[in-house]
């Protein structure tokens, strides 16, 4: 399971950790602490700075101090990174995503699509315990 989403995440593209960023910052308003996204991609402060440093030099973040905590740093995108992210949704949406299930029947695509969205509705459900622990 693991293998295969990671094949779905990636397919094939370079820039990956670039595209999950602005991916997680889209889903949350365009805007986050460097914090919050750290935690939400759960790896090492560094890397998501570098990959942040990266980002910005392609005008498609912005960092920013805030006022009252200057150790907290707000991350937003800019229209030229909603825009990446409108693009790359629009590109996964049809081809690829066709190409990759092309092995399997009408049927065997809404089972699985069925199965899928129970494990993932369970395992959410799950997540939102675990953290009010």
């Amino acid at each position: 399971m693991r293998q295969c989403g990671h094949l779905l995440f990636h397919n094939g593209k370079e820039y990956s950790s670039q595209r999950k960023i602005l991916l997680i910052l889209s889903e949350n308003g365009g805007e986050m602490t460097q914090r919050e996204l750290t935690e939400e991609l759960g790896i090492h402060r560094a890397s998501v700075s570098e990959v942040l440093g990266k980002l910005e030099k392609k005008e498609m973040i912005t960092r920013s101090q805030d006022e009252q905590d200057r150790r907290r740093v707000q991350i937003a995108l800019t229209e030229k990174g909603v825009n990446a992210v409108q693009e790359g949704k629009e590109t996964r949406e049809g081809q690829d995503t066709e190409k990759m299930f092309a092995v399997l029947s009408e049927e065997e695509k809404d089972s699985l699509y069925t199965i899928l969205g129970k494990l993932l509705k369970e395992w959410n459900s799950g997540e939102k315990c675990r953290k009010k622990e």
